[in-house]
């Protein structure tokens, strides 16, 4: 079996084991940002993760440093092992992450991938990311088998400041635990993570949202398009909506803030006001996520609720925060 390291945001380790579950992965090492599985054959499976950030195959060397690797033998297999990766996807340049990748041996060792795998050194944005880590008396490389983070969705073309990452919105519709007939709606839709990562994810065509600000509605548009997605999003306040009453049977959303979008005063009233229409909007059983680091204000707004009843709550690493995801069932 190869081994092969999965990186991935603080927080999402359960949501990263639930959807290995099924690739018969055998898990070796776990960290709070990453784990170590061994996984058989093909890594094909790995990359359609997503709640991973990145996935990279792990290759011991023993060798006491990173000159011994100029050596032919270390050398052709490291060559040997890059260009296994190049057949997963399309690379045109590569980059070290070491200490002391500027020196003259990541230098030389430089010239010998370009020349032999026709990759261009990159040492800023270089697509086949070469991780150099010291493991015992020998060392280990990790060689990113994506040429981008697989965080980075191809069909993010337009992006807002303090938007979701798509691997915390993939973990929020894994506990919405979507059924196909259901009607699901994201409500502050921003540039529209949650609603592609779901139809994405579960094929689902009973799926819109709305956004108050004109220019969001349009990030969203652009990026339901270039996910082959045509949800329809609207311009409109979630604390008012046209929604029929007991119309909708999962609401998925990321709150504001109150840092990039948002105020913490405004905050104060948006909540509230947020909660009694989502109240008006859900049908008796629906399930709601909602994300958030406004943890004080959604602790009082959860011990006075009568009407949602909250399932879990769970602490992830998000763009510098730890924000928290809450699950809610509405009360029959």
């Amino acid at each position: 079996m190869q081994t092969y390291q999965l990186d991935l945001l603080e927080g999402l380790t359960p949501f990263v084991l639930n959807e290995l579950k099924p690739l018969n992965a055998r898990i070796l090492t776990k960290g709070k940002d990453f784990l170590r599985i061994a996984f058989p054959g093909k890594p094909l499976p790995l990359l359609q993760l997503r709640t991973v950030v990145a996935v990279s195959r792990i290759e011991q060397f023993e060798v006491p440093r990173p000159k011994a690797l100029l050596g032919h033998q270390h050398l052709t297999r490291l060559l040997s092992i890059i260009q296994d990766t190049q057949k997963l996807g399309v690379f045109s340049s590569f980059r070290f992450a070491a200490a002391g990748s500027d020196s003259s041996v990541f230098q030389r060792l430089a010239e010998e991938i370009s020349k032999q795998s026709k990759l261009k050194h990159d040492p800023e944005e270089g697509e086949l990311v070469l991780r150099f880590l010291k493991a015992g008396a020998g060392w280990e490389v990790l060689v990113r088998l994506s040429p981008r983070p697989l965080s980075a969705r191809p069909w993010r073309v337009a992006n807002m400041e303090g938007g979701l990452n798509a691997t915390v919105a993939s973990a929020m519709l894994q506990l919405a635990h979507i059924e196909k007939h259901d009607v699901v709606y994201n409500p502050m839709c921003g540039s529209g993570t949650l609603m592609i990562e779901c139809g994405l994810i579960y094929g689902n065509r009973k799926v819109s949202g709305c956004d108050l600000d004109f220019e969001h509605v349009g990030f969203a548009q652009v990026n339901l398009q270039a996910a082959g997605l045509d949800f329809p999003v609207e311009l409109a306040d979630a604390t008012h909506l046209d929604q029929p009453a007991q119309s909708v049977d999962v609401i998925v959303c990321d709150l504001p803030w109150g840092d990039n979008v948002g105020s913490n005063t405004g905050n104060l009233s948006l909540y509230p006001e947020f909660f009694r229409e989502m109240t008006r909007i859900a049908t008796p059983g629906a399930r709601m996520v909602l994300i958030s680091h406004e943890v004080k204000l959604m602790d009082r707004l959860v011990k006075g609720q009568t009407d949602w009843k909250l399932l879990r709550e769970d602490r992830v690493y998000h763009g510098g925060h730890f924000p928290r995801i809450y699950t809610f069932n509405r009360s029959l």
